[in-house]
């Protein structure tokens, strides 16, 4: 009888592990990267739902036997399988660099586990039938040499949420247009978060640095390492400034034609053919 319901599945694929054979911290860890990895993905790439990878949720729901078998739910049922397909594919095609840097570190956790017990780690999908997606042992690259890239970079956007700890994370709104969770520099976290906490809502500058990588080499992560002074204005408002600034001087000019003139290099207001 297949008692197999839920449709993200991760096994520890040794020779007859059994639940007494492993260790709970261990499966712990496991458990904790898995709902790591997903939740990660699926705050970068539905940035509609607008909600925080703490907030987001992907528990255990069943445990089989044989391989040491777990079944994973989220009330974003769709979204975590789309974000689970795209783990796995990005495993299976060495191209991890393309995935957001948590989920890089939950699957380096999972190697890990899987080195302990010399048993590797499978990813199953459970839908109508049931097909392995990926498998991660001791030899499996998880490193970014993928053509993905790493600098330094200064970055303007729309700060639209700070919170969480260890570490604490900013939801940013850039102005090409796309959104990300970015993690806060671990050396002056406190004194970054605040200062971004006081500018909700406002288009700064953001020092940093981020991971490019992937299909039109997007951003893939940023961390922030500090706000810059700069501010946004309305358009209007810096036209206005910047008429003010330019009456003060136009004020005092007795020929504005000649002054224009002179300013296009045209002597005496004679245009040159």
């Amino acid at each position: 009888m297949n008692t197999e319901k839920n449709a993200i599945q991760v096994r520890l694929a040794g020779t007859d592990l059994q639940a007494a054979k492993v260790a709970a911290r261990d499966v712990a860890k496991v458990i904790a990267a898995v709902e790591r990895m997903i939740a990660a993905v699926i705050v970068r790439e539905y940035p509609e739902l607008d909600i925080d990878e703490a907030r987001l949720k992907v528990g255990l729901a069943a445990v089989g036997q044989g391989s040491y078998r777990m079944e994973f739910v989220s009330s974003y049922e769709i979204q975590a399988i789309q974000a689970f397909r795209k783990i796995g594919s990005a495993i299976t095609l060495h191209q991890v660099g393309g995935l957001p840097e948590r989920s890089i570190e939950a699957l380096t956790q999972i190697r890990k586990v899987s080195e302990r017990y010399d048993a590797p780690t499978q990813f199953w999908l459970l839908n109508g039938s049931l097909s392995m997606l990926a498998q991660i042992d001791k030899n499996t690259p998880l490193e970014t040499s993928d053509g993905s890239f790493e600098v330094s970079a200064t970055l303007y956007g729309e700060v639209i949420r700070v919170g969480g700890e260890k570490p604490p994370r900013a939801k940013v709104r850039f102005l090409s247009g796309e959104y990300l969770n970015c993690n806060i520099t671990s050396s002056e976290q406190l004194r970054v978060a605040r200062t971004l906490g006081q500018h909700l809502y406002e288009v700064i500058g953001l020092v940093g640095r981020g991971r490019w990588g992937g299909a039109g080499n997007v951003l893939i992560d940023f961390t922030i390492e500090d706000v810059t002074p700069y501010r946004q204005k309305r358009l209007s408002k810096a036209l206005a400034s910047t008429r003010e600034v330019i009456s003060a001087y136009l004020d005092a000019v007795d020929d504005i034609d000649a002054f224009m003139d002179e300013l296009r290099g045209e002597p005496d207001g004679e245009i040159e053919n």
